[in-house]
């Protein structure tokens, strides 16, 4: 009642208010920068944000529900890293505001505000070549937003929710919309859950030397089939099946290569189909805790493929108020058929994009949240992590989350 009495004040308004405001400024591409539009979706660097949009969407989630996440992230190239010849730099500040609303007793709705300023060293590497400067004040600006929502209703023994969102940045605008149900059977002990999704992109083609081209589309089809099956009281096993084709322009802006000495734009095919498999196992250890093991195997027509190891405890400090999240993540990928750090002559397709090429990685990372804790007269679930990922071919990726969430 206190929360609900502070949320209807005026003060309360301006305050969210202000939240919009900035996380709309400053939140969201470290999925599309930590991970590239055609790099292997390395399951890790998103997971936290990821989190919550699925708290968001929990059709069995009885309380309207509100939440902020904020990340910030810093990938260094050490000077020999990824590819030699490329700085690959790159800092980002993200944040979402997620909002989830009961309008009946089975219908939610579901509302996203997502955004981000990004600094890449190819982007500055195209203001030395070409003199366009990225500010407010050009065609190129560093900031994206992506907005979305969506309803779910449920019908007792399964439950069917749809989903619409819009993006856009400097390089690109996005339309998407998707279809997700979940049907529970045996009790509840068996989830089944299918999910399609469907984005169309209008891409802006900016070369390496700041030249603009023609605009280009690009089309991502999702399927995906999930079961969450109850093995003991005390254990379960999670297993995902992802399914992705892709078709159009498929090239990053700003990338190039070398082929015989001279600098040239990457060449992509327009057509690629992506795999993946997931299997976790989670397992409750004494009273409190509990342990996580994951492992993924991706695959494509590009001829990657990838293989994530990771594991998870839950500790719980007797306290009872603070859940502590210590976490390990081993990755591995093979490159793509057309990558080379350097082409003795021009090829049909050709990349130097280092997340198309071969390397391992190793993440480490821990997260805490203090459950049912007041701040400032605002009572719910604040949680931070921090995390640290090395790759052999020399990209060393650091980022920290913060967030708080809340019914009310």
């Amino acid at each position: 009642m206190l929360l609900r009495g502070w949320l209807e004040t005026g003060a309360a308004r301006l305050v969210v208010f202000l939240i919009v405001l900035i996380s709309t400024v400053m939140l969201s591409t470290t999925i599309g920068h930590a991970q590239d539009q055609n790099g292997v979706t390395d399951p890790g660097v998103e997971s936290a944000l990821d989190e919550s949009d699925r708290a968001l969407q929990d059709p069995t989630a009885l309380d309207d529900f509100f939440s902020f996440k904020g990340l910030i992230y810093r990938q260094q190239d050490t000077g020999n890293g990824g590819n030699p010849l490329v700085d690959e730099d790159t800092s980002v500040i993200e944040g979402i505001l997620l909002l989830r609303k009961s309008i009946s007793s089975n219908d939610t709705v579901h509302l996203r505000l997502l955004g981000d300023v990004i600094s890449a060293a190819s982007q500055r590497e195209v203001e030395r070549n070409s003199g366009m400067m990225i500010s407010g004040a050009t065609e190129i600006h560093p900031f994206r937003f992506d907005v979305g929502g969506g309803a779910t209703h449920d019908f007792g023994p399964f439950d069917l929710g749809i989903s619409g969102s819009f993006a856009q940045e400097y390089a690109y605008r996005s339309h998407g919309f998707g279809a997700k149900s979940t049907v529970r059977l045996f009790e509840n002990s068996t989830l089944v859950t299918l999910r399609g999704q469907a984005f169309g992109d209008t891409v802006r083609t900016i070369g390496f030397d700041g030249s603009v081209g023609n605009d280009a589309s690009k089309e991502t089809l999702t399927g995906e089939v999930g079961v969450v099956q109850t093995v003991t009281p005390r254990s379960h096993l999670n297993f995902v099946y992802s399914f992705t084709r892709q078709r159009g322009f498929l090239e990053t802006s700003f990338n190039f290569v070398f082929a015989g000495g001279v600098q040239q734009s990457e060449v992509m095919p327009d057509r690629r189909y992506r795999q993946s498999w997931t299997l976790r196992y989670k397992h409750a250890v004494g009273e409190t805790d509990a342990i996580q093991f994951g492992y993924r195997f991706y695959r494509d027509d590009w001829g990657v493929r990838a293989h994530t190891a990771d594991v998870r405890y839950f500790w719980m400090l007797p306290s009872g108020g603070v859940l502590i999240e210590p976490n390990y993540r081993f990755y591995y990928q093979s490159e793509a058929d057309f990558f080379a750090p350097l082409f003795a002559t021009p090829q049909y397709h050709q990349t130097s994009d280092s997340d198309l090429g071969d390397f391992t990685g190793h993440s480490f990372g821990v997260k805490i949240t203090w459950l049912e804790t007041e701040l400032l007269g605002v009572s719910g679930d604040y949680d931070v992590s921090g995390n640290y990922y090395y790759r052999d071919d020399g990209i060393e990726l650091y980022w920290a989350t913060f967030g708080i969430g809340f019914p009310f």
